[in-house]
């Protein structure tokens, strides 16, 4: 199975441990800014594949539903902050068995089919159509700004951040005091 990007067409092959996000280490650099730096890890659990969101700000998506895991299935989109895939299975291998059936059995096969296949016709409209509304939505997630997603900042920085947050609050704190002493006068 492997992700293919719905621009660019570039296609990702999944892999136990892949990590997709920004950041130069990850198996996958998808270069944008709504992408965090470790954004999501592509897990093999038994015979299927799961994708582990990684605390993002902007969140995995698939099928247009914010998880913080999923199994992956062939015809699924999944949406890496505004970055969307669509989940490809190999394919099957044709055999010559497969087309040595007589010409009856084909016949019959088509007339039992056609009724069933009208139906998945309409089933693959309604499909496209969701992917469409889909690919719309996930153009329009806010992309992360300055630090992005703080969570996945290292120890310090986040320290440093809450520091500073600290005394912006003290300075405004001891401003509005002093603005109130200055206005009452002597």
């Amino acid at each position: 199975m492997k992700l293919v990007a719905r621009e660019g067409g570039r296609d990702i092959p999944l892999r136990d441990g892949l990590v997709l996000g920004r950041a130069e280490d990850c198996g996958a650099v998808l270069a944008d800014e709504s992408v965090s730096r470790h954004h999501a890890r592509v897990e093999r659990r038994s015979q299927d594949w799961w994708v582990v969101d990684l605390s993002s700000s902007n969140g995995t998506r698939v099928n247009g539903q914010r998880v913080t895991e999923f199994r992956l299935r062939p015809g699924d989109l999944v949406t890496v902050g505004s970055v969307a895939f669509d989940v490809v299975a190999p394919a099957a291998p044709v055999t010559a068995a497969k087309h040595a059936a007589p010409a009856a059995q084909v016949a019959a096969a088509g007339a039992e089919a056609a009724g069933p296949s009208a139906q998945a016709g309409r089933a693959d409209s309604a499909a496209s159509a969701e992917r469409a509304r889909l690919r719309a939505e996930a153009r329009q997630v806010q992309r992360a700004r300055g630090l992005g997603d703080l969570g996945q900042q290292p120890l310090r920085v986040r320290a440093f951040a809450f520091l500073l947050a600290l005394l912006v609050l003290a300075g405004i704190f001891l401003g509005v005091r002093w603005l109130g002493h200055a206005l009452a006068g002597p």
